[in-house]
C-alpha cells in the first residue's frame, strides 16, 4: 500500500488504500491506510470512520485506535479522542502513547492524571522535551506555579535554544510577578515564527533604555489593541529619558495613543515613519526601562479623549455562541479554549465571541478572534450581519 506522507499524493495514496479493500474488504491495515490518507485531505469525518471500521474488526489494531484518537480531536470530540488514545495504550504501552493520553487529558480538563502521564514519561526518558513542556502546562493549570517554574527551567536546561521553551518559562514568571526575569526571558519571542513575522528589521538599533537626548524613539506597538492599550502608560517613562518619542500603532488606535504623556507623535501602521535614532517595541518597554512589579507606575490616567470629545455606540456581536447564552440567559460555553467544558446542548456550536479585532477589509467592517471566522458587522448601527467567509474563499470553520 502506498502511504502518503511528507507532501506526497494523499489522493494517490487513497485510491491504492481502497483498491486493496475491494480485493479485501476485511484488510485493516489498509483501511487503516485509507484513513491516514483522508486525514491528509482534510476528510476528517471520513477518515474516523475507517479507524472506527478498523478497531470493529481488529480491537487490538494500536495504531488504529491512536489514529482514531488523532482524528476524534480535530472534530472536537476530546472525550472520545482520550477513550481512543486510552485502548491504543493498554495494547500497547509507548512514550509516544502515553503523551497522546497525557495531552487528551488536558484538553479535557483532567490536569492530575495529565501531570501524571508525563511524569511517567520523565521517568523513563528524562530528555523528553514534550514531556516537560506539557508537565509544566498541567501544573500551571492546577495552580501550582512554582512547580510549574522548576519544571519549566528543566526544560530549558535541555533545550535552551528553543524560543517556545523560553518563552512559556517568560509567562510562568510574569504570572507569579517575576517581571526582571520574566521580561528578560519574554524576548525570546523573536524567536518563534509568529513573533518574527512582526519583527519590523529596523536598520536603526533596538532602544536598551540608555538615555537619549536630542534623538527621536520609535516605540512599535507590535501586538493587539488591548496590549498597545495598557503598554501604553510606559511612553511616558520613555520619553523622560530622553529627546522625542514617536509611537507607531494600528490606524484604529492613532488619536487615542497621540493623547498619551510623551508622545510627540502618532503614526498609524503603514504610514511612512518619520525619521527616528532609535526604535523598541512596546512589550519591551519594561524589561528596558527596568521595571518592578512594586515600581510599577500607577497614574491616575495615562490616556485622554481626542480633542476632548468623544462619539461611541456600545453593542454585542451577535455570534452563535452570544445568542446561545442570550436565550438561556447564562453563560453555557466552559474555559477558554476548552470546548470540552462546554454544555452538551452546545456542543458543535461555534465558540468564537469575534470581539477582539475589528478590521476594515474590501469595504466591509469584520469583527474577529483568531478561533473563528469574523462576523461581518454594520460600521453605522453595529448591528451583525453574520459569519463571514470572504465569499467562499474561507472553508475551515
Amino acid at each position: 500500500i502506498l502511504y502518503a506522507s511528507g507532501g506526497a499524493d494523499f489522493a494517490q495514496a487513497a485510491r491504492a488504500a481502497a483498491r486493496a479493500l475491494v480485493i479485501n474488504p476485511d484488510f485493516v491495515e489498509a483501511r487503516n491506510n485509507l484513513g491516514n490518507a483522508l486525514m491528509g485531505q482534510d476528510a476528517v469525518e471520513d477518515a474516523a470512520e475507517c479507524y472506527e471500521l478498523c478497531v470493529a474488526n481488529n480491537p487490538d489494531f494500536a495504531d488504529a485506535w491512536s489514529n482514531l484518537g488523532a482524528a476524534r480531536t480535530r472534530l472536537g470530540d476530546g472525550e472520545g479522542a482520550l477513550e481512543a488514545y486510552v485502548r491504543a495504550l493498554r495494547i500497547e504501552e509507548t512514550p509516544d502513547r502515553l503523551l497522546a493520553v497525557g495531552v487528551a487529558f488536558l484538553a479535557v480538563g483532567q490536569f492530575e492524571p495529565a501531570a501524571r502521564c508525563f511524569a511517567q514519561i520523565l521517568e523513563l526518558d528524562g530528555r523528553n522535551l514534550d514531556a516537560w513542556n506539557n508537565l509544566a502546562v498541567a501544573l500551571k493549570s492546577l495552580g501550582r506555579l512554582a512547580e510549574a517554574e522548576a519544571v519549566q527551567r528543566d526544560a530549558v536546561a535541555l533545550a535552551p535554544d528553543d524560543a517556545e521553551v523560553r518563552f512559556n518559562l517568560a509567562l510562568l514568571l510574569l504570572q507569579q510577578g517575576k517581571w526582571r526575569e520574566g521580561w528578560a526571558e519574554y524576548e525570546h519571542r523573536w524567536g518563534m515564527a509568529e513573533f518574527r513575522a512582526l519583527d519590523r528589521g529596523f536598520a536603526q538599533p533596538r532602544w536598551d533604555g540608555a538615555a537619549f537626548p536630542g534623538q527621536t524613539l520609535l516605540i512599535t506597538a507590535e501586538q493587539g489593541f488591548g496590549d498597545a492599550i495598557q503598554f501604553s502608560r510606559f511612553i511616558a517613562l520613555a520619553a523622560e529619558r530622553g529627546g522625542r518619542v514617536v509611537v507607531e500603532c494600528r490606524p484604529e488606535l492613532r488619536r487615542l495613543l497621540a493623547t498619551a504623556p510623551g508622545c510627540a507623535e502618532a503614526v498609524a501602521l503603514g504610514d511612512a515613519l518619520p525619521p527616528f535614532d532609535l526604535h523598541v517595541p512596546m512589550m519591551s518597554l519594561p524589561r528596558v526601562l527596568g521595571l518592578e512589579l512594586v515600581t510599577l507606575p500607577a497614574p491616575s490616567s495615562y490616556l485622554g479623549v481626542p480633542d476632548g470629545t468623544a462619539d461611541f455606540a456600545i453593542g454585542f456581536v451577535e455570534t452563535a455562541r452570544h445568542k446561545a447564552e442570550k436565550e438561556r440567559g447564562r453563560a453555557r460555553f466552559g474555559k477558554y479554549r476548552n470546548p470540552f467544558t462546554d454544555d452538551e446542548d452546545v456542543r458543535g456550536i461555534d465558540r468564537t465571541v469575534a470581539n477582539t479585532t475589528p478590521v476594515w477589509h474590501a469595504g466591509r467592517l469584520l469583527m474577529a478572534k483568531e478561533d473563528g471566522r469574523p462576523y461581518r458587522v454594520n460600521p453605522r448601527t453595529l448591528e451583525t450581519i453574520g459569519s463571514h467567509d470572504f465569499d467562499g474563499a474561507l472553508k475551515s470553520e
